[in-house]
Formats: structure tokens, sequence, C-alpha cells
């Protein structure tokens, strides 16, 4: 009974218990730790949001902060760098406080730098903001301008053409910033034209800021126009062009060129031959193509061949001449005549044109406009060009033995072209010595051989050539016929006497040459005195030989110098040629 009496009795302080925690009167935190409670210290973020970065016109901005926010106002969104002279001509708030709207509106194209500060707004425990990430906005409020301009090259805007247009040019569609064409307006020609026609759609450069349309001017012509309308395109930003000022043509020159006079050679041609042509007026271009037909000396057909002639780029010019050079190529085989058949070009790099650009058509030739021509094919080997190779043809390259580059009297004497006129050209025109040709006699060979060939030629290489023919010899009639030629020419060249000649140059500073004539085999040497009698320097030569020792590389050759090598002073000075059991002395001057 005591028990269940208690038990009542806390069952009524239990209740107490509970109203006065209820009210606070009492505390029960003695026996427990104290509760932590933490403070709110995380800053505020802010971004700016911004649909595009270019911009043509007024537009709106978020700036979004990632809590609630007091005391942010306008003036805290700052516009720096502002050469677009923006202002904020709009301000909108959320109803939460985190959202910010403003519209920015530009008074020019320019730039402009939109940013919000750190510490410029709080949030409900007292933390300020950190800094948005700035954003720069251009805005481009010029819409593209169009220029026409005209010349005769599609790849060059700047191509002048002097005021004077052709029948065919080109017009450049320049805008003043790169464009895009509107996709509505893909079937609309971008520029409207007045007398004349459009050759080809217009071309776009890399650039896309220069358009260039061919176009042809009709037969007719007295003036053309040319226009761009507004709103056909438009640039990165939206802009839609503005129209063009209408281009005006009215000089023109639809005349094209032509070839007007041929002169060609008279009489038959053995060799290379000129052909030139006159135009109606200056023409320009890379090349100038002629075609040229063939016929046998009977008439009949053989063949056509083209020729090529380089044409001035810059002066122009009206007349043209071509060198046909018949020994060279299957062409030219045998005698035959040839007539012009066609002249000029229309694709590079051999159109012709004037000089506002008209090009030359191809122009046909009539034997009455281009007369024929007989063209005597000569062989190689017939130095003389009388049509028969012999013995005479031998004489000629062998009197030019020694003969190199420039030095080359008769370029046909080289018969191999490689410069230089020896023993290979001499057995190359004996192999080709007509088998039937009558063999001249040594009178005859030798008749016109003047003294300075015998002067210039070198006894020795005359001698190694005759070795090298000897060993070429195939026995036939032709080689014995110019080994005793070749004997023949040797011992022509043997002086009637020995000669001491004036020494070359004179005066001189500081090398001379003496030449002299050997009249027999002989020990040559040559004494240098000064005007006391003194020796100066012995020029021993050794056996020489007899001929013509007068060129620079046979004569005798002094540079000068005292036998211990010293320069010798201005004055005069005696030279002795000692040779044959004579002696000659002649007189020099050095000059300095």
């Amino acid at each position: 009974m005591k028990f269940r009496k208690n038990l009542k009795e806390m069952k009524h302080f239990s209740v107490l218990f509970a109203v006065l925690l209820i009210s606070g009167l009492i505390n029960i935190a003695s026996a427990q730790d104290e509760i932590d409670v933490q403070p709110d210290t995380t800053r505020p973020t802010v971004g700016i949001e911004v649909n595009s970065l270019l911009q043509r016109e007024a537009f709106s901005i978020t700036i979004t902060f990632s809590e609630t926010v007091s005391d942010f106002v306008q003036a805290d969104l700052t516009l720096t760098e502002n050469t677009a002279g923006a202002t904020i001509t709009a301000w909108t708030v959320s109803t939460d406080g985190t959202t910010y709207t403003a519209t920015i509106t530009p008074t020019n194209s320019g730039d402009v730098t939109l940013s919000v500060a750190a510490d410029v707004a709080t949030d409900g425990a007292g933390n300020s903001n950190t800094a948005a990430t700035s954003w720069t906005v251009e805005f481009d409020l010029d819409p593209p301008t169009v220029t026409l301009t005209t010349g005769l090259d599609w790849r060059s805007p700047e191509t002048t053409i002097d005021g004077v247009h052709p029948k065919q040019f080109f017009v450049f569609i320049e805008f003043s910033e790169k464009i895009i064409l509107f996709r509505a307006h893909q079937y609309v020609p971008l520029i409207k034209i007045t007398g004349g026609t459009l050759q080809e759609d217009p071309f776009v450069n890399d650039a896309l800021d220069v358009w260039t349309v061919g176009v042809t001017a009709d037969a007719d012509v007295q003036e053309m126009t040319f226009n761009v309308d507004a709103d056909l395109a438009y640039d990165s930003a939206g802009n839609k062009n503005t129209a063009a000022t209408e281009l005006s043509i009215t000089e023109f020159d639809l005349v094209k060129p032509t070839a007007t006079a041929f002169t060609v050679p008279s009489g038959d041609q053995k060799g290379a031959f000129d052909i030139t042509v006159t135009f109606s007026e200056p023409v320009y271009g890379g090349q100038i193509v002629m075609s040229f037909y063939r016929y046998s000396a009977t008439g009949d057909f053989i063949s056509h061949q083209d020729f090529t002639q380089s044409l001035p780029q810059a002066d122009g010019t009206d007349t043209v001449t071509i060198t046909i050079t018949p020994e060279n190529g299957e062409y030219w085989q045998s005698d035959g005549y040839i007539t012009g058949y066609s002249i000029g070009g229309v694709s590079p790099p051999y159109e012709l044109k004037d000089q506002v650009g008209n090009i030359m058509e191809y122009q046909r030739l009539s034997e009455s406009v281009f007369p024929r021509i007989l063209v005597i094919k000569i062989s190689p080997y017939d130095i003389d060009e009388d049509r028969d190779v012999d013995l005479a043809d031998v004489r000629l390259v062998a009197s030019a033995l020694g003969q190199s580059g420039d030095s080359i009297t008769n370029s046909r004497t080289d018969v191999d072209k490689d410069e230089d006129v020896d023993k290979d050209d001499v057995i190359a025109v004996i192999d080709g010595v007509d088998q039937d040709a009558a063999a001249p006699s040594s009178a005859d060979i030798f008749t016109d051989l003047s003294p300075n060939t015998f002067q210039a030629l070198d006894p020795t290489l005359l001698t190694e050539t005759l070795d090298a023919v000897r060993l070429a010899s195939d026995g036939s009639l032709k080689y014995l016929q110019a080994i005793v030629l070749l004997e023949h020419l040797l011992a022509e060249m043997r002086p009637d006497e020995t000669q001491l000649l004036a020494n070359y140059p004179n005066p001189f500073n500081p090398e001379t040459w003496i030449p002299y004539h050997l009249a027999k085999s002989s020990d040559v040497r040559i004494t240098i005195y000064d005007v006391r009698g003194s020796v100066v320097r012995h020029l021993g030569l050794g056996h020489l030989s007899p001929g013509y020792y007068t060129s620079r590389n046979r004569a005798a050759y002094w540079d000068g110098r005292n036998a211990v090598g010293e320069r010798v002073a201005s004055g005069i000075y005696f030279y002795q040629l000692e040779a044959d059991n004579v002696s000659f002395l002649r007189k020099m001057l050095i000059l300095k």
C-alpha cells in the first residue's frame, strides 16, 4: 500500500516538472555539456550572364547572387572602358533579392566592360559578396557599306584600266567589313547591271569582304551601270548593308587586236631566219604562238608545227620577231616550204591582249597574207652551206681548231656544240663527207685562207688532230683525202722567214705579249734589257716548231718583273729574239 502511494506521488511530480521545464523556470543542463551553435560566415558569390559579347543594339544582362542580399543597387553594376558610351537604361530586382536585371544601351559602336566589385552587398548574416567575373561587350552599330570598282584582273580590285573598258572585264564589290549573304536572298542577284551581262556568279575571296564578278558589255553599249541594293547582306553583328553608290561607265574599247602584216625573208632560207609580225595596236601577254604548215618541194603536205615567242609584259609591243631555226627537230629533215596557218592564243600563257584587256582571237592566215618560204635543209657537216659535205668543210673546221666560246668565228665549225672546235669536230665532218663529193685540189682548198688564219693556228694542236684522224681512219677515200689535207695545212703554216714583231700593248703596265714568226724548228730565247744594256730577264721558250706565234696563247709573255721577281721601273726597255741562227732587237715602253 505504501509503494502504490509513492508511485502516485511520483506521477504528480513528473507532470509538475514538465510544466516547469516548458515554462523555462528550470534548467536541466547542469548535468550535461553546453549546446554548440555555428555562425554564418560564407560570402555570397555573384555572376553576370551575357547572351552575346557582340551586340548591335540595347540588350539585357542578368546579375545573380548565390543567396539573398541587401543594399545592392544599380550603381554597383559598373561600366568601364566604355568607348561605346553605354548606359543602364532599365533596372529590376527579383522578389527574393537574388536576381537583378539591367538593360545596357549604347550610343555608338565600341566596347564596354561590365563588372560587379566585391563588398557591395551583404547577406542576412552580414557577409559581403565576392567580385563577379567581368565581361567586355562589343557594340557594332555600323551597317556595311559597299564600293564598286572595275579592273582587268579578277585577282585584284586595284587593277587600273585608265577609264577605258574592254568588252570583258571585272567588277569588284567591296564591303567595308566581312559580310554574310542573307539566305532569303540567295536567288536575288547581288549586283544589278545594265548595258551588259554577268559572265558568272560572283567569286568570293578568302577575306569575304570583296566579291568579284565578270561582265561582258553589249555590242552597241553606250553606258553600263552597276548597283547593289541595301539589305542583301549583313555583318557578324547582324547589321544589314547600305546600298552602293551607282557605278556608271561610258568609255569603252571593244576592238580586239589583230595581226595586220608579216615581214618574211626573200629567197631560199638555209639557216635560222626571222619573221616579223605587226599588230594593229600594242599587245601584251605571255607568249605569242604561230602555227605553220610544211609542204614538200613538190607541194605535198608534210606536217605542222607551232613556234612560240615571249612578249614584253610591261610596255607592250606592236611588232614581234619570231626566230625559226630549221636545224632543230624532225620538222626540218628535208627541203620544203612553210606557210603560216594561224596566230594568237586565247588562254594563259598564250593569250594576247591590248592595253585595256581585249583578247586577240585566233587569226587564220592565207597565203596572200603569209607567203610560202622555201627552207633548205643544210647538213650540220656542210660548214660552207654549199649543199655538199666535202674536204672544203673539213678544211674550215681544221682552220678553226683551238677556238672556243665567244672566240668561235663560225658557229657551224663547232659541230658537236660543246663550245670547243677540236679534233672531234674534224672527225665528225670527215664522217659526214659525201662519198661522191669531188675532192678539190689543195690549191683550191687554201686559196682563201688569210695569213691571220695560219697565225692563229697552233701547229701542235693541228699535229694532234692529224694523229687522231689517222687513228680514226677506216681506210676510205674520204679519210685518206682528209689526212692529205691536214698534212698540207700543217705545211702551209710555216712562215717564209723568222721575224720579231711589235709587242702589245705598248706602252704597257704591267704585262705585255711579244709576237714572232718562226720559219724553222729552233731553240727560241727572248732577252729583256734596260737602257744601259743590262739584262733584266731571260725568257727561255725552248725548242719550237715553225709557225706563227702571234696570238696571246702562243706569243712570248712578260709580266714586267726582273729575274728575282721584282717589278721593274717605268721607262724604255729592249727585247731581243734569238732563233734560227738570227737575232732581232726592238724597243718597248713601261708607263706607270
